[in-house]
């Protein structure tokens, strides 16, 4: 059975997020390379992964250490993966752990990522998670509150986002309509909409500074939905995923298409094993949380895959 890895995004962070890395020397060595990175103690490391919120700067390079550790002490261990699809910022970790560009590329990619993008919010703004509202339906709202949809996880299941003025006129709208669920996601940057576009365009002409090649194990790019191997194409999606809607549940059949029958989510959290299993009901799913070994991951992943 084909293996599809899934990379998590920013905003799901936990305390315990990095154990199954500094269980031995080999993981713990990317947790003190982003902590001297970031100028960060391990006792100020704890610290901030307790809070419910972090700063873009700290969160996406710490996300991406443990998605990049993770793949790295497994991937001569276990079968090659048919594709790798990440999260919003787990696309570029995924391209990483794909062998676009080295763990340090990486690490300076996430901190101008996240600098670009807060100094682009001239007001405060954000992402609400909306479900039980179809496609079409919610795309009218957005349009009539000024906000945009950001994800697309499912034919009723989308992320929105917008300044904060705005994202309260589409709670107000769902409220009043009845039906819906929705709440605001631990993140105040508008990400995947227009109002990133001024950060989008500093980011690919930051990209296009970098040694970047093409990958050697297909990643689907989610602004496009499509795998691609030019390094033009990389910089050039990358950069429009900031400002476009990305196209999750399409990618997620994408990968299916191409023979992924096992998805196993590499970042803190299990949200987008949730997610797959709700978009491909007989497909086996796992999140690195369910595990406290990575020896444990490579024997799951060898006899599912």
């Amino acid at each position: 059975m084909g293996i599809a890895i899934l990379f998590s995004g920013q905003g799901t962070h936990h305390p315990g997020m990095f154990d199954i890395l500094l269980e031995s020397p080999s993981g713990a060595r990317y947790v003190e390379r982003a902590c001297a990175v970031l100028g960060l103690s391990r006792e100020r490391l704890d610290g901030l992964l307790s809070q419910e919120s972090v700063e873009g700067r700290y969160a996406q390079p710490l996300i991406a250490t443990l998605g990049y550790g993770v793949w790295d002490l497994i991937r001569e261990r276990v079968p090659r993966p048919v594709a790798m699809v990440g999260y919003s910022l787990g696309e570029l970790i995924a391209y990483a752990c794909a062998g676009a560009f080295d763990f340090e590329t990486m690490l300076r990619m996430c901190e101008a990522r996240a600098r670009f993008m807060e100094e682009a919010v001239r007001r405060p703004a954000g992402l609400v998670s909306v479900s039980g509202v179809r496609l079409e339906e919610l795309k009218r709202l957005c349009v009539k509150t000024q906000t945009y949809i950001a994800i697309i996880n499912g034919d009723d299941h989308c992320v929105v986002g917008g300044e904060a003025g705005a994202l309260a006129r589409m709670s107000a709208a769902l409220d009043e309509r009845g039906g819906a669920s929705h709440h605001p996601l631990p993140i105040n940057i508008p990400s995947h909409t227009p109002l990133m576009a001024e950060a989008s365009s500093r980011f690919e002409e930051y990209l296009r500074e970098l040694p970047i090649h093409s990958p050697s194990i297909p990643v689907i790019s989610t602004a496009v939905n499509q795998v691609l191997y030019a390094r033009d194409d990389l910089i050039r999606t990358l950069a429009e995923q900031m400002r476009n809607t990305v196209r999750w549940a399409e990618c997620m059949q994408t990968a299916s298409e191409m023979g992924a029958e096992v998805f196993f989510e590499i970042g803190p959290g299990s949200s987008l094993g949730q997610i797959t299993e709700r978009l491909l009901p007989d497909a086996r799913v796992h999140s690195i949380d369910e595990f406290k070994a990575v020896e444990g991951i490579a024997r799951w992943l060898n006899k599912a895959g």
